[in-house]
């Protein structure tokens, strides 16, 4: 029973809230605590949202649902599951989600969240309520479920995204409800969708391909762009480029098959789009806080020798290093990095873009002051026996950290 109503609930398709992610990946905020419970928080409330819409979708389309070869499959139209207990359930989701929406909204002081999930709810009700017979509008609505989640994401960490990433994401989005439509047209004969007697085959084909070449060039635009290279302190992101074609285009090799699942099946369920997706992710982390920064700079504090006696970047990396030792994983990429400035074969700025990677995953500021008051009894040049304060700064010397970059460390 248990696996009927995670079936309800379409669990499988949670994977689409991992879009509201995108904005706290690429506002370089993946390091701090609040951004990433808010995300979680946001995740669970989306979650709960799209689960509730999903019942109402099912309780809507009952009737011809049971007229559907793959549909009537399903828990309600199957009746493994009541509608009554399908609607305590609906009732049971839409509660936790709205406390769950004022709780954030009231957290980040900022009600605009709360607006994103009930505007989220109205369109997904008017589409299961007649929208979903209307052409065009129906893609719209589809669509919109994706900008939607990545809009809501941003407002939870108090950032925007690009009008390049925009692009990317509102046409990727077009671009799999074309595909979704097209396909179930394929199969019309199987199907109960009113809308698809106002499309045909040829339509929905090329404009899911116009689609996918919008996504890849604003994609690609969006990687060269100068305020991207400026804002993420990399120009590596034009090297996923090709990532992203090979996505959409093993993606549009599965559609182009006799395959009328929704995206989320169609990923879940092909080993090598998994894989392609993976790499993606796992190259774009890399780029961001791995490479990111190299050529470029990041701002942080330095400590300066005029009023600190030993190696302070060191010092404060070997601080942080038992303060967070999850960081022990990031060693074997420094030392990479070490060993190619050693043979010559990268330059020591960038050599020390490798080794400081790890203020990307701290809070700086905050550890900074941790690590004046641990070694605020350290020596100070004059080699004076130590005070109970201010022993590590000269005489009259307060701690004013200049703003400087890794790369002016020495």
């Amino acid at each position: 029973m248990a696996r009927e109503y995670a079936r309800l609930l379409r669990v499988s398709h949670y994977i689409k809230n991992l879009l509201i992610f995108i904005p706290l990946i690429f506002s370089l905020s993946f390091n701090e605590i609040s951004n990433i419970f808010l995300c979680i928080v946001g995740f669970i409330v989306f979650s709960l949202l799209s689960s509730a819409v999903y019942i109402i979708n099912d309780l809507k389309d009952i009737e011809k649902d049971r007229s559907h070869s793959i549909k009537s499959k399903r828990p309600l139209a199957a009746g493994t599951i009541s509608r009554k207990n399908a609607v305590k359930l609906l009732f049971i989701l839409l509660a936790m989600a709205a406390a769950i929406a004022i709780y954030i909204s009231l957290l980040i002081n900022n009600f605009y969240a709360s607006g994103v999930l009930i505007l989220y709810l109205a369109v997904n009700v008017v589409y299961s309520f007649g929208a979903k017979n209307i052409p065009i509008i129906d893609i719209i609505i589809l669509a919109s479920g994706y900008i939607l989640r990545v809009a809501f994401g941003g407002i939870l960490i108090g950032t925007g995204i690009s009008f390049w990433l925009y692009l990317v994401i509102t046409f990727c989005a077009f671009y799999l409800g074309f595909g979704k439509r097209r396909n179930e047209l394929i199969k019309a004969e199987k199907n109960t969708r009113n809308v698809l007697k106002n499309y045909s085959y040829n339509f929905l084909d090329k404009n899911m391909y116009v689609c996918q070449t919008l996504c890849t060039v604003f994609y690609a635009l969006w990687s060269i762009d100068s305020a991207t290279i400026q804002r993420l302190h990399t120009q590596y992101f034009v090297f996923t480029v090709p990532i992203i074609f090979l996505i959409l285009l093993k993606y549009s090799l599965n559609i182009e098959r006799d395959c009328d699942e929704d995206p989320t099946a169609i990923l879940l369920k092909d080993k090598g789009l998994c894989a392609l997706v993976s790499l993606y992710i796992t190259s774009s982390i890399i780029i961001l806080y791995v490479w990111g920064g190299g050529g470029g700079k990041m701002d942080v504090y330095d400590f300066d020798h005029t009023i600190y006696r030993g190696d302070s970047s060191f010092d404060f990396f070997t601080f942080v290093l038992r303060k967070k030792p999850y960081l022990e994983a990031l060693l074997p990429l420094q030392l990479w990095g070490i060993m190619l400035h050693l043979f010559h074969l990268i330059t020591k700025e960038t050599m020390k873009s490798y080794f400081f990677m790890f203020v990307r995953f701290i809070s700086v500021e905050a550890m900074i002051v941790q690590f004046w008051e641990k070694y605020i009894g350290k020596p100070d040049f004059a080699n004076e026996p130590p005070r109970p304060k201010g022993a590590n700064l000269r005489r009259g010397i307060k701690p004013d950290f200049a703003n400087k970059t890794w790369g002016d460390i020495n």
